[in-house]
């Protein structure tokens, strides 16, 4: 995984805790929690497509 994409995740899974800790209102959790999971999801899907059919030893 190139360092772009390591930190564009790290920093989607980081930021939405760091939100979560400081907002009280469960709908606003829990949007910013399947957006992040929406966002997450899609990128795995993409990494999975480009670099999964290579075969490294």
């Amino acid at each position: 995984m190139g360092n772009k994409w390591f930190m564009f995740v790290l920093f989607l899974v980081a930021g939405s805790f760091i939100v979560n800790i400081f907002i009280d209102n469960e709908s606003v959790s829990t949007i910013i929690n399947v957006v992040g999971f929406v966002v997450l999801a899609a990128v795995a899907v993409y990494l999975r497509r480009a670099h999964g059919r290579r075969s490294e030893r």
